[in-house]
């Protein structure tokens, strides 16, 4: 009885000096930024968020009259309820938070945990992906402290060393009112005490002050929380929490905490990696859990591990209080023991604290893998009723990235509709100068490369005097005349390789030769092809940058609801890059056989980046987001048809061909037809725009022996 005084005292004392949370400015904070994500996705905009303090809620008056009895539920009433529960407490090890956690990992599992810590973060992303993916809610990982294996053994050898009247003391200020008390000289928590506080809105405040005893073992950069992302809630299904922090302190000195996600916990963990000097320390952790309270219709239940969830050490004292907005409001309640193969109740002194709370104090110590295990069950009446809200807010912890993935998704298929409605509008578009060469205009005027746009490039090396042509009889010579070809881009430069290899002049035009003349006409097409996707990428950048920013700015708004948000953040974004820069290359200009692979390669790295995204969110909203980058390519590939910004070019090509028929008189006139002569060709005006004498340089003629030939 004098160590339930000593809680109770404790209590009171926090009871009146706790910090309380607002818990509306908590939920429409975050409802807030949702609603400007919905509203404004396509401006890139600063989120905040308001600390959480001064905390208080409204008593909701009770319905009933008189007061229920309060009893202690039989042991299997709740055990396989909390079976679930249990199963998912887990150990983690210093070296799995990154030097951060107070947990110790068994020498027989010391190897694997130290190669699992050697992968990259991108390597656990995935291992996590391919978890999620394949196995169950129940994951069994390589560092947790008690294994599937000998539960029980690890907890008599405790038990030994415990109770071993050997063991070296020292003397400490015990908790609640610091009585000088010797305590064993060993790493352990000799005092833990739990406040929880079940406010009339949902959310439940807790409070806990844990004594330690550090002497550079197992805590070695700090005390790290271990809490659970998820609660069973009976139906076969999980509910997701959310936690904020309210503050932290280390020997009342106020201490920089973060909450970090992993697999199915949530790691409680101090900025500071400086080592812990040996000693006596005391934290108070207090944060806020929504949606911890399951609904069971008339009621809510709450089950809850008061004996620090996961971490590997001894705890000598502990307690918790569990406060209510009514004493009648709490139905049924009960402390269970033990891990998932050893459940027990009993073994606790159970009493009234205050008005509406109940204070529970284990008789025994904790060992490594035992839980104590708080389970209530509250009356609905005294609580408030749940609002649209919080209901939606709940349902954000559990499906906000997919409902966030899919409105990006909407927003970037819209804007690209109003892109393309105002491209079909605009009777102008032009942004980039394109050189009108006769293969492109050839390409602009027919969609196509042929023999015709071929021999309009023989035009164009004639005009600049690269080389000559000639005719005689049946004889047909293209002759070099310089090796300058500076002005020409490298696949042109090639294709005439391919008409004057080494140092050959001359070329004659025959059926002998029809295979060079090939070559070069394939090495044109191909330099035409990559011409058309750099311009291509030219007209459609400004809206490939807008829509991934649009779909960053969905990643960003994700992230910012999840635990991890850089984590998430960062991985949504290199997966979304580096897959979207292969999308966009889907169609780049390969040999057929090798097109095949590459666009298997392509499908293999979005499946890659599939997985990624898994790991950090639901696998609905991973897809989406893999959707909205595949609508964005095939928007962009659309926008680059004939009818869609090109459509600019070709009529201005129209106009200029126009144009040439208009001024026949001046085009005709002396040697000024050399500089239309490729132009006229390739737009099919060769019948129209003749010379008024046939000159020497009028080689329109022989281009047509040409493709007669090699037709």
């Amino acid at each position: 009885m004098y160590l339930l005084y000593n809680f109770l005292i404790t209590l009171y004392y926090n009871t009146i000096y706790n910090k309380t949370v607002n818990s509306e400015f908590k939920v429409m904070n975050k409802f807030f930024i949702t609603i400007c994500f919905s509203l404004f996705l396509p401006m890139f905009a600063y989120a905040g968020i308001t600390p959480i303090n001064n905390y208080k809620g409204n008593l909701q008056p009770s319905q009933h009259n008189t007061t229920p009895t309060v009893k202690v539920v039989d042991y299997d009433d709740f055990a396989s309820f909390v079976r679930e529960a249990i199963k998912k407490a887990k150990f983690a090890s210093k070296e799995d938070m990154k030097g951060n956690t107070t947990s110790y990992v068994p020498s027989v599992e010391r190897q694997k945990q130290e190669n699992e810590n050697k992968k990259s973060i991108f390597e656990k992303i995935y291992d996590q992906a391919m978890r999620r993916a394949s196995s169950s809610t129940n994951i069994t990982r390589s560092d947790v402290a008690v294994n599937s294996i000998q539960k029980l053994q690890p907890t008599k050898i405790q038990q030994q060393q415990w109770q071993n009247p050997k063991v070296s003391t020292i003397t400490v200020k015990m908790l609640p009112n610091n009585a000088p008390t010797a305590i064993p000289a060993l790493e352990h928590i000799p005092y833990c005490m739990s406040s929880i506080e079940i406010l009339n809105d949902g959310l439940v405040k807790i409070v806990e002050t844990v004594m330690v005893v550090a002497n550079g073992e197992k805590l070695k950069y700090g005390l790290t929380k271990i809490l659970p992302a998820k609660v069973y809630n009976g139906k076969g299904k999980m509910q997701t929490l959310d936690y904020s922090i309210v503050s932290v302190l280390r020997n009342d000195q106020p201490e920089d905490y973060r909450l970090v996600a992993q697999g199915d916990d949530v790691f409680l963990i101090p900025y500071d990696d400086s080592p812990l000097a040996p000693g006596v320390y005391t934290y108070q952790f207090e944060y806020l859990v929504d949606n911890l309270l399951i609904d069971k219709g008339d009621s809510y239940m709450l089950y809850w591990d008061v004996g620090g969830h996961g971490w590997n050490l001894v705890i000598d004292r502990l307690g918790a209080v569990l406060n209510l907005p009514e004493r009648k409001g709490l139905l049924q309640h009960n402390v269970l023991f033990g891990n998932e193969n050893n459940l027990y109740s009993g073994g606790v002194m159970v009493g009234q604290y205050g008005p509406a709370g109940m204070a529970y104090v284990a008789q025994n110590p904790l060992f490594v893998g035992e839980g104590m295990y708080l389970l209530a069950l509250i009356d609905k009446s005294v609580m408030l009723p749940v609002g649209l809200w919080q209901k939606f807010m709940r349902s954000f912890y559990d499906f906000g990235d997919i409902y966030l993935s899919i409105i990006g998704c909407l927003f970037i298929a819209v804007s690209l509709i109003i892109s393309w409605r105002y491209i079909k509008s605009q009777k102008k578009i032009e942004k980039f100068k394109w050189s009108k060469t006769a293969i492109i205009m050839r390409w602009l005027f027919k969609d196509k490369f042929d023999i015709t746009a071929a021999c309009g490039f023989l035009l164009e090396l004639y005009k600049k005097n690269i080389i000559d042509i000639q005719q005689a009889d049946d004889t047909i010579l293209l002759i070099k005349r310089t090796d300058n070809l500076k002005s020409f881009t490298p696949f042109e430069q090639r294709a005439v390789s391919r008409l004057f290899p080494a140092h050959e002049m001359i070329f004659n035009v025959e059926t002998k030769t029809r295979l060079a003349f090939t070559r070069f006409m394939k090495d044109l097409k191909s330099g035409l092809k990559r011409e058309i996707n750099k311009f291509n990428f030219k007209l459609c950048v400004g809206y490939i940058a807008i829509s991934f920013a649009m779909l960053f700015l969905t990643e960003a708004f994700i992230a910012y609801f999840k635990i991890s948000s850089g984590l998430t953040f960062t991985v949504l974004a290199i997966a979304t890059l580096v897959s979207g820069v292969f999308l966009l290359l889907w169609n780049i200009h390969l040999p057929a056989w090798l097109k095949v692979i590459w666009r298997f390669f392509i499908i293999d790295i979005c499946l890659l980046a599939l997985f990624f995204m898994i790991g950090v969110v639901n696998i609905i909203a991973a897809i989406v987001l893999l959707i909205s980058e595949i609508i964005i390519v095939t928007a962009i590939r659309f926008f680059a048809r004939r009818s869609g910004l090109l459509s600019y070019y070709i009529k201005d090509l129209k106009d200029y061909r126009d144009n040439l028929l208009k001024n026949i008189d001046n085009i005709t006139l002396g040697k000024n037809f050399i500089n239309y002569q490729a132009s006229i060709w390739v737009l099919d005006l060769s019948d129209d725009i003749v010379p008024l004498k046939e000159e020497e340089y009028y080689k329109i003629p022989i281009v047509k022996n040409i493709i007669r030939l090699f037709s």
